[in-house]
């Protein structure tokens, strides 16, 4: 759904989709109603969202989860959406989409909201099934922000491991040990370090992000949650980068673009 850091504007913040046998589940929202947008461009409407999970409370990750429940709550209301739908959250996400609903929207729409979304609260080796389609086990990535990932097991056992963006330097390696996808952050180029001051934000480098895939023997690599100063090249730089160091599959996609795993 977008492919960008906190404060990019060529591009939508680092948020994906993930789509099994027809369960839609939404990890991150980007930063506003920019998400709204990202949905109609790629053809998923709202009340095809069966869950949410959020990684962590930064603005660019839970702000565009506001605009989601808030359209659900509307949808829910007109009687265009018969079905529930979970966000899944720590204690932190939750207790902040609470004081943004009950602040920023009418009373009644929250009341509706509430009504009809379930808010689970999840932490380190919380598990669950989204959707009877697939399971989820989450980790702690013990990043300097509070943050959960997940360790996602597909229907034909393939495992797919998403970070976030927390840097791989603080994931325990056996979280992403022999994974078979892994999603993660690579703020910049190497060369571009003390440009972005990625390691000074608590980032990663192309170079870093590759290297630990390597030492955890994953399979496929996908790049995300970049700067946007190169985006017509991002695409073949990253990945002549990262291949300089990791061995597998390098996927940097653009905005919306698909990924059949």
């Amino acid at each position: 759904m977008g492919t960008g850091h906190a404060t990019v504007t060529k591009c939508y913040n680092a948020c994906f989709m993930l789509i099994v046998d027809g369960c839609r589940l939404l990890v991150d929202g980007g930063g506003g109603n920019g998400i709204l947008a990202q949905l109609e461009k790629a053809g998923i409407g709202i009340a095809e969202i069966d869950a949410v999970f959020v990684t962590h409370a930064h603005t660019d990750h839970v702000m565009g989860v506001l605009w989601v429940i808030r359209m659900i709550g509307q949808q829910v209301l007109y009687g265009n959406r018969s079905k529930g739908c979970v966000v899944y959250g720590s204690r932190k996400v939750l207790d902040l989409l609470d004081i943004m609903g009950r602040t920023m929207l009418y009373e009644w729409m929250w009341q509706k909201i509430r009504e009809t979304v379930v808010f689970e609260t999840i932490d380190d080796g919380f598990e669950m099934s989204v959707g009877g389609k697939f399971k989820l086990e989450c980790f702690d990535t013990r990043a300097s922000e509070p943050q959960i990932g997940f360790r996602a097991t597909l229907p034909e056992g393939d495992t797919l491991v998403c970070c976030g963006d927390a840097p791989l330097a603080d994931i325990p390696g056996s979280v992403l040990k022999d994974a078979d996808w892994l999603i993660a952050e690579a703020y910049c180029l190497e060369k571009d370090n003390e440009r972005f001051h990625a390691r000074e934000k608590k980032h990663g480098t192309v170079v870093d992000t590759a290297g630990y895939a390597a030492a955890a023997n994953v399979t496929n690599l996908i790049i995300y949650h970049t700067e946007d100063s190169m985006l017509s090249t991002r695409k073949k730089e990253y990945t002549r980068e990262a291949r300089s160091f990791f061995t597998g599959n390098v996927y940097v996609p653009d905005d919306l673009e698909i990924i059949d795993l």
